[in-house]
């Protein structure tokens, strides 16, 4: 998402080890990447609610756009193979 500068709206699951989906999605939403909706917070037609909303707002999709670009690491592949490197030696 962060790559292709994809606004989005996370919904982490509940039920994982140490609550750690939902830390990564509020560490976007803090910084203004991504919507962050927790499934306690669902109810009818609240997803879709919020998603014509963004939909309706260009200005918040680009916003949320460039900023959860930020987050894009372009070169991951070449970091884990030269993290595999000096592992090996």
């Amino acid at each position: 998402l962060a790559i292709l500068s994809k606004p989005c709206i996370l919904i982490p699951s509940p039920n994982v080890t140490n609550n750690h989906q939902f830390k990564n999605a509020d560490v976007l939403r803090c910084a203004g990447a991504a919507i962050l909706i927790e499934e306690k917070e669902l109810a009818d037609g609240s997803l879709t609610a919020k998603v014509q909303e963004i939909l309706d707002n260009p200005r918040q999709l680009r916003k949320m756009a460039n900023e959860i670009q930020k987050f894009a690491i372009t070169d991951a592949n070449e970091q884990i193979y030269q993290n595999i490197v000096k592992a090996i030696h």
